[in-house]
């Protein structure tokens, strides 16, 4: 069983992985979304105790080795994780974010509920501000990825 998640915007030191009662869990921690977690069923003829974990390139690789090897490769299962499913586990509760007010310059709390673009009147000047959720993690995984680039063309 391989799943691959892409991560790109997350350091690797702040990813938890670990299996417990059949399940492979993976938590992390984004710096501008907060917590994140997820979950896969390990099938039987998988063994959790030799699960390897690797991180390249923005790429969270796991895999969980078959117990007996007679199985072969039709019980792989691959896995990928977007933007998307990090963005719809962050949207599992509400969050407290601040925004940038283009009227007056202040930063002003905002709760985010759900997707989509919605507008939020700053309450220092009344300038509505639109803000969407879904825009702003994509442009900042684009963002990692280039940070990720410009990093690997120095070495």
């Amino acid at each position: 069983m391989i799943i691959e998640i892409e991560l790109t915007a997350i350091q690797a030191s702040r990813v938890e992985i670990f299996v417990d009662t059949g399940q492979l869990y993976v938590r992390g921690q984004h710096d501008n979304f907060g917590p994140f977690e997820t979950k896969f069923d390990i099938m039987p003829n998988h063994n959790p105790e030799a699960v390897r974990a690797s991180f390249m390139k923005g790429i969270l690789r796991i895999e969980v080795p078959i117990k007996d090897k007679s199985y072969g490769s039709q019980a792989m299962t691959v896995t990928m994780l977007s933007s998307e499913s990090l963005l719809a586990s962050f949207l599992k509760k509400p969050h407290e974010m601040m925004i940038y007010c283009n009227g007056c310059g202040k930063h002003f709390d905002i709760v985010i509920t759900g997707k989509g673009s919605k507008d939020y009147r700053c309450p220092s000047c009344g300038k509505v501000q639109a803000f969407d959720l879904e825009a702003f993690v994509k442009k900042a995984i684009e963002q990692g990825k280039q940070m990720l680039k410009k990093k690997h063309r120095r070495r």
